[in-house]
């Protein structure tokens, strides 16, 4: 590695090169939603009042009546339509990723606990490109601390960044099913203590874990193993 300076392409580029503007999102534009008010009913249905699927179906249903008599449409055909617009929505430029997740070891004989033989989701965003976010964030200028290896000319503009994981010991209850998921945030270390406590972007949410659940089984040792 030469830690030399290069562009998104991979182009070498000039050290002293300033860095590329940043475009600034219009305040209309509500992409992938066509406007304000479509979005806050989303978040009205789907964080806010975190309805169920069949609620939610109903409740557009009922809302496409009022609407049909003035020849107007829904926002949304349904629950699936209103999932969908959320996953494809923009956050913060960093797009969220899932994975699934199934135990594949050893298995006890009897009372075998339905979270082996079930795939558990995982919705994740790149702590990477969250902490490169908060080191770029405008908001925080005069606010980041960096150390002497950022004024290091030997090191081509590397700097030390300390990455702190926390949760906040509760859980999530996702509309999709009701599924309980533990959330992770993450901060960097060389913002400044009074920007953190007042969060303004400088803890982000970056994990949805999701929560197996085990039914209480005796065990041979006489102890209930049984957790959540």
């Amino acid at each position: 590695m030469t830690g030399r300076i290069c562009d998104e392409h991979g182009n070498y580029i000039d050290p002293n090169t300033p860095p590329p503007p940043i475009s600034e999102k219009s305040p209309d534009d509500w992409t992938p939603y066509q406007n304000k008010t479509e979005f806050e009913a989303a978040e009205l249905i789907f964080k806010e009042a975190q309805l169920s699927a069949g609620k939610t179906d109903k409740l557009l249903h009922i809302w496409g009546l009022t609407l049909a008599v003035h020849g107007d449409k829904l926002p949304f055909s349904d629950h699936q339509d209103l999932y969908d617009t959320i996953d494809v929505t923009p956050v913060g430029d960093i797009p969220w990723n899932s994975l699934k997740l199934q135990y594949n070891g050893e298995q006890p004989v009897a009372c075998v606990s339905p979270w082996m033989n079930k795939p558990y989701g995982f919705w994740f965003q790149k702590p990477s490109a969250i902490a490169e976010g908060m080191l770029s964030n405008r908001d925080f200028d005069g606010e980041i601390d960096y150390d002497d290896i950022a004024k290091n000319e030997d090191a081509c503009g590397a700097v030390f960044v300390p990455i702190i994981l926390g949760s906040d010991k509760t859980t999530v209850s996702v509309a999709t099913g009701q599924n309980d998921y533990w959330p992770v945030y993450l901060s960097i270390g060389n913002i400044h203590n009074n920007i953190q406590r007042a969060h303004c972007n400088a803890v982000a949410l970056i994990v949805f874990l999701a929560i197996p659940k085990a039914p209480n089984c005796p065990s041979q040792t006489g102890l209930n193993p049984g957790v959540d």
